[in-house]
């Protein structure tokens, strides 16, 4: 029987194929580096949905239809992180095929 540090391993290599796969999640994570924010994630669906999709042979972005951005935005105001990232996303077209839709939320 493999030992649990095998079989983690081999879990992590498989998401992370998975992850890199998915076109539409790379453009998001590639998206949220450029901006320069600090303290982002995406939230858990941008993950799962494409594992799911992967274990019942659908295309990776199937059922995908936005990504949820969050930063930890504690030195700014909500309105004024909103538009930093909305200059930011349309000075630089990084969403030019319109296919993927990426919203920002601050958590504090």
């Amino acid at each position: 029987m493999p030992s649990v540090e095998v079989a983690e391993s081999e879990l992590r290599y498989s998401l992370s194929e998975i992850v890199r796969a998915t076109p539409s999640l790379m453009q998001v994570l590639s998206v949220a580096r450029r901006l320069c924010l600090p303290d982002w994630l995406v939230f858990s669906g941008a993950v799962y949905q494409p594992v799911l999709n992967h274990l019942t042979g659908r295309p990776l972005d199937y059922g995908i239809k936005d990504y949820d951005l969050a930063h930890f935005a504690y030195y700014l105001q909500w309105t004024r992180f909103e538009s930093i990232v909305e200059r930011k996303l349309r000075r630089r077209q990084l969403t030019e095929d319109g296919n993927v839709e990426i919203s920002g939320r601050d958590l504090r």
